[in-house]
């Protein structure tokens, strides 16, 4: 999430002040310094409306209901998504351009997916040219 926050504001699709992630830590990398502060709903939805392009708009709700890892959101691939079962695999990471296993064995369970988010989902695989089993959900058409 960092990192597309990172992205959509010096593309400047977004604008904040400052990218919210700098406050959140990930659980067990290092002793918390400050409480991370979690978005309100009110402040989830301002943002949402900040994104209107696609993929980005996509990317940040899907992270959002399923609180992904930046590495996990960005190497989800298409055969991940069930969607008769309405679930999501995750399989796999992206860490400095190189693909690799998940964490652990917690982040490779299936997670349910809302209908609504699962249509966003499908949708945006309707609108992009990325959409066989094996291509990347975010694929960039720069980089594949």
């Amino acid at each position: 999430m960092r990192v597309a926050f990172n992205c959509a504001m010096r593309w400047e699709l977004i604008r904040i002040g400052e990218n919210p992630m700098r406050l959140v830590r990930v659980r067990g990398v290092s002793k918390r310094q400050t409480e991370p502060r979690v978005l309100t709903i009110d402040e989830c939805r301002r943002l949402i409306e900040e994104i209107p392009e696609e993929p980005f708009r996509t990317m940040v709700i899907l992270d959002m209901a399923t609180g992904l890892r930046c590495s996990e959101l960005l190497a989800l691939q298409w055969s991940d998504f069930n969607w008769e079962s309405l679930t999501l695999m995750v399989r796999r990471a992206i860490i400095d351009g190189v693909v690799d296993e998940v964490k652990t064995r917690y982040s490779r369970a299936g997670l349910p997916l809302d209908p609504t988010l699962a249509e966003m989902a499908w949708r945006w695989k309707m609108r992009t040219v990325f959409a066989q089993p094996g291509d990347w959900v975010f694929a960039s058409p720069f980089q594949g």
